[in-house]
């Protein structure tokens, strides 16, 4: 049986999708296409598909053309091609086969060739595509080929990218969801997060907060947000997801956000993450924003990307959360990536067109290493105390998953006495937002 691993999951896909798919082992004497042709067909004919062969083009009627063969004759591998047959071809006189073969010249092409010879997409009936072709490899190009895989793969001849709609833009509201038991949340606010909620309300330009919480703040922190736009929800934590338990904690936040996000639409963030510009309103015209996981994607190394649900900017009921929720009938509590940052992608794959990546939506930060999707990670150590911290020029946030807190934004002596680029973001967020006597 072909073997599947983390990501190349295409083969479980068709067994789930093709109900009349069946596999048989065979062991043929030959891997040339046209020997296994003649040992496999049945008397009434058929079709057989080659190593890498894609039908580009229908073949001809069989009742004017009995056999068709599309044979890839540049190739050094004689598997590859198509053969279409009406009848055996034991059956078939050695005249025919031999004509078939000589009209056959041609019409299954490499891709390369394909993509750099336009007659060829009106001639060829077969192409052989790259056997390391993946979905992000075709859903925003333009090539030939690409085309030819959007019709097969996505049902359309056409770039699957997302599109802008002014008339009905993500709404301007942040939510964050606060667990009771959660390693770094506790019904008492904490300084960092007192600043990351300002940061939402005062650079990333969001009109209210919403803290979806199962017990309501307290504390010193939760008093100085009074007369803010910051309203708490009392939580509703999931048990179970498509009736499959779900215990860890991490996971039912992963859930609760993209339920709420799918019911309110607006801003996910957790709440280690800090807004460092305003979110343009060009961004918000997209269906869904999310960026790629750069720090975590080792955990993951058999994927070509993941994403880092950690922030999402969405529409209230978003094609791709819908999609992605349903994804979760395959739920793994025992795996930490492999629902929200996996899944989450392979929903991409599936409907590109419903999101929009932007590589600036957060800049992930452990240590002092920050991690950039756009560019090499970047040491904050090793910054000159009066130069200005670059990343700050092009990212919109900030996520300090380690250590948490971030030791410079721990409390608010800490953001007035250090100087590192850490607290240089407390210290800006803390004047946007018009606390700047707090600084002394």
């Amino acid at each position: 049986m072909p073997q599947t691993d983390s990501y190349h999951s295409w083969l479980l896909e068709l067994k789930s999708s093709i109900p009349g798919l069946e596999f048989k082992q065979a062991n043929f004497g030959s891997s040339d296409l046209m020997d296994i042709a003649f040992e496999i067909l049945p008397p009434e004919g058929g079709v057989v598909i080659g190593n890498g062969a894609v039908l580009s083009r229908p073949p001809p009627h069989p009742a004017v053309t009995p056999i068709s063969l599309f044979l890839a004759t540049f190739a050094s591998d004689p598997s590859q091609g198509i053969v279409f047959a009406s009848k055996s071809l034991k059956e078939l006189p050695a005249s025919d086969l031999n004509k078939a073969k000589s009209a056959s010249k041609k019409q299954c092409v490499h891709v390369d060739a394909y993509d750099s010879d336009l007659r060829l997409v009106s001639h060829a009936h077969c192409v052989i595509m790259a056997s390391d072709v993946l979905p992000r490899d075709i859903y925003a190009e333009k090539t030939p080929s690409a085309e030819l895989a959007q019709w097969i793969f996505y049902g359309r001849r056409a770039l699957q990218v997302a599109k802008q709609d002014f008339r009905n833009p993500i709404p301007r509201i942040s939510h964050y969801v606060i667990l009771d038991g959660g390693k770094d949340v506790s019904s008492e606010l904490r300084f960092p997060h007192f600043l990351n909620i300002l940061s939402a309300l005062y650079v990333g330009g969001f009109e209210r907060v919403y803290l979806h919480a199962e017990t309501a703040p307290r504390g010193h922190w939760w008093e100085e947000l009074a007369g803010e736009n910051v309203t708490v929800v009392k939580a509703d934590r999931p048990r179970s997801v498509y009736q499959t338990e779900v215990k860890v904690i991490q996971h039912v936040s992963d859930v609760l956000r993209a339920e709420i996000l799918y019911k309110y639409g607006g801003a996910y963030q957790d709440f280690d993450v800090t807004w460092t510009k305003r979110v343009p309103d060009w961004l918000l015209a997209y269906p869904t924003v999310i960026d790629l996981e750069v720090e975590y994607n080792k955990a993951s190394s058999d994927w070509p990307d993941i994403f880092n649900n950690g922030v999402i900017l969405s529409r209230r009921h978003a094609p791709w959360l819908r999609h992605f929720l349903e994804s979760m009938r395959d739920y793994r509590d025992d795996d930490w990536a492999y629902n929200s940052l996996r899944m989450s992608y392979r929903t991409f794959e599936h409907y590109p067109d419903t999101v929009y990546i932007d590589k600036y939506l957060q800049v992930m930060c452990g240590e002092t290493v920050c991690h950039p999707s756009w560019g090499v990670s970047y040491d904050t150590k090793v910054l000159p105390l009066s130069a200005p911290f670059p990343l700050r020029q092009e990212a919109r946030s900030f996520h300090l998953g380690r250590p948490r807190p971030q030791a410079s934004l721990a409390s608010l002596d800490s953001v007035k006495h250090t100087h590192d680029a850490f607290a240089d973001i407390g210290r800006m967020v803390l004047e946007k937002s018009g606390r700047k006597n707090l600084l002394g």
